[in-house]
């Protein structure tokens, strides 16, 4: 898949620049923030249906 090849340079280009500089602090600003991530992936879209089946097992 492209995507998955497009992820895999960034990953490269991410670790050489870790290795030479000791961090990531080049790529910061370019990175997702925690709250996108979980926006892009839907992370939080399953919370609702295991609160309901919490909400009717237990009383």
């Amino acid at each position: 898949m492209p995507s998955l090849r497009v992820a895999a340079k960034v990953q490269e280009e991410l670790y050489g620049d870790i290795r030479r500089a000791g961090t990531p602090q080049a790529r910061i600003a370019r990175m997702q923030t925690r709250a996108e991530l979980y926006d892009t992936f839907r992370y939080f879209d399953d919370e609702a249906p295991d609160r309901a089946i919490v909400t009717t097992v237990l009383p």
